[in-house]
């Protein structure tokens, strides 16, 4: 889907390591999905983290793995479903999809890491909106219930703990959870 979209994406919690050049780098993946929340293998990607650009394909499930600088606060993935016969988009308006993912979460700050955990599951709102923050939470209950949560839209501290726990294990995918919004 375009910019502004509703979406989801899976990311992996992004573990470091240092090259022999000594520049800091850390592995980011992340699940592309089509419309229907399917994942896409082999899909054409662009991930663009601060000034560095990295295109490449997806694997046959659909997951892309790329290393990238540490110091990213947050990439923006550019991707496409592979269609018999094209080639691999040329500029980031010719992907079909599009989304921010926030690689820096701080537990320091318990509202905005949910704000930045849920906007990565896919269940985005504006700071300060108060009621869009409580659907947020409500629609992550709901589609996390097997999880043992209670659909109140309280960030209550069961539901921070869940969120946490399966958005750092990569375990938010649409198998299990429906779109949010």
């Amino acid at each position: 889907m375009g910019a502004g979209s509703r979406h989801r994406s899976v990311a992996r919690q992004h573990r470091s390591s240092s090259s022999f050049n000594t520049l800091s780098r850390s592995t980011f993946a992340l699940r592309l999905h089509d419309r229907r929340l399917q994942p896409i293998p082999q899909a054409y990607y662009l991930v663009r983290a601060g000034d560095a650009r990295y295109r490449g394909r997806a694997d046959g499930d659909g997951w892309l793995e790329e290393r990238i600088p540490l110091s990213a606060d947050e990439c923006t993935v550019y991707w496409s479903v592979p269609r018999e016969g094209d080639a691999a988009p040329a500029t980031e308006e010719d992907f079909e999809f599009t989304t921010q993912v926030y690689l820096r979460i701080d537990d320091s700050d318990r509202d905005e890491a949910l704000r930045r955990r849920l906007h990565n599951a896919g269940f985005s709102y504006e700071p300060g909106d108060e009621d869009a923050k409580r659907g947020a939470v409500m629609a992550f209950q709901m589609a996390r219930s097997d999880q043992g949560l209670e659909p109140t839209g309280d960030a209550d501290d069961t539901t921070h703990d869940v969120l946490k726990r399966l958005h750092d294990e990569a375990d938010l995918g649409p198998e299990e959870a429906e779109e949010g919004g």
